[in-house]
Order: C-alpha cells, then sequence, then structure tokens
C-alpha cells in the first residue's frame, strides 16, 4: 500500500490505520517478528516429517523411525575396511524406499568396486527391514587424497 502511496504521491501509512505507531524502528521490529514466526511455523510444519518414513501398503502403511535405519545403515557401511565415514539418508521416493549413501574412502582405494558393494549391501539390508524388495540405492562415493584423510578421520 505505501508503494502504491507513494506513486500517486500521497502520504499513506497503514500503520496509523491499524493503532500501531508510525516509526520505522518500530515497523521493522513488527517485519522482523512476522518473518520470524513464519521460520518457526514453517520448521513446525516441514520439520517432523523427517523424522519417520511411511511406507503405504495395500491394508493400510507404517510408521519406520529414520534414524534408527540410518544408523544401521551407516555402521553396516562403516564395518568396510575402506571406508573412512560414511552418511546415509532415508526417505520415500515415489511409493518405495530409498537411500543415499555418501562415503569417504581411503586414498588409492577402488572407489567403483566399493561403491557397487556397498550399495549392493544397503540395498539387501534396507529391503530386509521394509519387507520391500524394490528400494533404490544412491551411492556417492569419494575416495580421499592423502592430505583430506587427516581431517576426516573420526
Amino acid at each position: 500500500m505505501r508503494l502504491v502511496a507513494a506513486t500517486f504521491d500521497c502520504d499513506f501509512s497503514p500503520f496509523g490505520y491499524l493503532g500501531m505507531p508510525e516509526s520505522y524502528g518500530w515497523q521493522a521490529l513488527l517485519w522482523a517478528a512476522l518473518v520470524a514466526a513464519s521460520i518457526v511455523l514453517l520448521g513446525l510444519v516441514v520439520g517432523p516429517g523427517r523424522d519417520e518414513v511411511w511406507l503405504a501398503g495395500a491394508g493400510g502403511g507404517v510408521l519406520i523411525p529414520a534414524p534408527a535405519i540410518e544408523s544401521m545403515l551407516t555402521s553396516d557401511a562403516r564395518a568396510h575396511a575402506e571406508v573412512v565415514r560414511a552418511d546415509v539418508d532415508v526417505r520415500v521416493r515415489r511409493g518405495r524406499p530409498s537411500a543415499t549413501l555418501a562415503v569417504d574412502l581411503r586414498p588409492l582405494s577402488d572407489g567403483d568396486a566399493i561403491a557397487v558393494e556397498l550399495g549392493a549391501q544397503a540395498r539387501a539390508s534396507l529391503a530386509r527391514v521394509t519387507g520391500i524388495a524394490d528400494v533404490d540405492i544412491r551411492v556417492r562415493k569419494r575416495v580421499l587424497t592423502v592430505k583430506q584423510l587427516p581431517g576426516r578421520l573420526s
């Protein structure tokens, strides 16, 4: 409204009609509070869906805690001798469970062969837990250099 009023060279402010102070400091504080409230509401709406994975079935569905599945797949990947660090993200895509496995590998290791091996292992574990044979596993591998290795060890 203020932009339209400025276009027509009119001194109009809706804040006077709303019973709020017309100083710019109060207006900035009000807008900052509205932005903060919007971010909090967005976090409340979007945030909880990340903790559980809904698997729909013929007679309904079941909620599976995503952190439990992720920790299982992460520990399976970390058990491999060439894996330095692993991180897993489990979701449901197109009605079927999927996981993205990001692994950091030791220097000079065969990244492609290890990625295939870890993908098959994660696919079998996720299919066993969910009871769905058609699961999608994506493996993002990164073969570290010798200089990167000390920063990745945990």
